[in-house]
């Protein structure tokens, strides 16, 4: 039975013990025999109560013999309540009241008589032994109950103790680890400042090289130019010789064109972007830097207005000299019905073009360069 179960039923019973108790000490004339068997059940009653204090969290850890111990005493109890119940209807049974000297109804007391007592005396005392068995049961059941506590609390702080001390030389291993990187990147700094030094120091010494007639006729100018030399090629060194993208130089800029929206319909669209014309060299970068030489770009997107052909064409003409492609053509055709992919697979085996599908609802064809485009010369 889960120990849960067992200690709440326990509980239960003894709450219907209490009620028991507090009425048979209503009853007056009371025997040696009779005030001991009150005494044990008072005594287990209280030993009862040491489970309203238990740390239920710990329950799942109870051994198997405490387990089996609370069993016993909660079949005893059982036991024990019809037992005590028996007694209660015995004594009640044809029974006389009488009132104390105060007058106090509040303090009346049952008097016992003589054949009452004799009719329920082996019952008194098979409770009385009843209730000492199961005192004694239950007194072991929670020794081992707070052994079983002790260990969870022992285990349960061993853990903690582990973690912490894992997570100790976690920290300490981690900290080891970032002092042997800064080291690290310290050495590594300390190299490369070492190497800049030395090529400074070359560039330096090679720039000095001058013969020795002209040092002697004019040692002032021969200085002067010598130091010049070497701030230039310094210069040159350290600088980028390209300007980067994010650059707002003439190099960077693009130009777009774009058909008026209340012409399209009639003329078509055509979209052109260019960074400078084919023909005609770049103007100059506005980086004194850049050596880059001015790529050159151009694209041209064009289409068909609706009432010139029955399909709509869209065509794109670049030309590209950032990647050496040169001119290319590119055409693409949207279908007018669904799954309609008749694309002109004459060209493939020329190797005019290639044609390339796109799912149900366009198809491509694509242009590599012909010698009937010329390609870009690089600057």
């Amino acid at each position: 039975m889960d120990p849960l179960s067992i200690i709440a039923s326990t509980i239960a019973i003894t709450q219907a013990l209490s009620f028991g108790i507090k009425t048979l000490q209503s009853l007056a004339n009371s025997n040696a025999e009779f005030c001991d068997m009150l005494n044990e059940l008072s005594s287990l009653r209280e030993w009862l109560s040491q489970l309203d204090v238990l740390d239920l969290s710990a329950v799942q850890s109870f051994s198997l013999d405490a387990i089996r111990r609370l069993e016993n005493v909660r079949s005893n109890l059982q036991l024990l309540a019809g037992d005590l119940d028996e007694i209660i209807k015995g004594f009640h049974y044809g029974r006389t009241t009488s009132l104390t000297t105060t007058g106090n109804i509040s303090n009346t007391k049952i008097k016992i008589s003589k054949l009452a007592w004799q009719r329920n005396r082996n019952a008194v005392l098979r409770l009385r032994e009843r209730a000492k068995q199961c005192r004694e049961e239950l007194v072991a059941g929670l020794g081992l109950l707070g052994l079983s506590e002790q260990l969870h609390s022992n285990r349960v702080i061993s853990k903690i103790h582990s973690a912490v001390e894992s997570s100790a030389r976690l920290q300490e291993h981690q900290l080891v680890h970032i002092q042997d990187a800064t080291r690290a990147h310290y050495s590594l700094l300390n190299t490369m400042t070492t190497r800049l030094e030395t090529i400074e120091r070359q560039l330096t010494l090679k720039t000095l090289d001058i013969p020795n007639s002209k040092s002697r006729k004019a040692p002032k100018r021969t200085t002067e130019s010598t130091v010049s030399n070497s701030l230039q090629a310094s210069e040159s060194f350290l600088i980028p010789q390209t300007c980067t993208r994010d650059c707002k130089c003439q190099c960077h800029r693009t130009s777009t064109l774009l058909t008026p929206h209340w012409i399209r319909s009639a003329v078509g669209s055509l979209a052109l972007e260019y960074n400078g014309v084919v023909s005609f060299n770049l103007k100059a970068c506005s980086v004194a830097t850049c050596h880059s030489g001015g790529k050159r770009l151009a694209r041209a997107n064009y289409m068909f207005p609706p009432w010139l052909l029955r399909r709509g064409l869209f065509v794109s003409m670049a030309w590209d000299s950032l990647t050496n492609r040169g001119a290319s053509l590119h055409l693409m055709v949207p279908t007018l019905l669904d799954g309609d992919l008749h694309a002109p697979d004459c060209l493939e085996p020329s190797g005019l073009g290639t044609p390339i599908r796109y799912g149900r609802k366009s198809w491509s064809l694509s242009f590599p360069p012909q010698p009937l485009f010329l390609k870009g010369k690089e600057s």
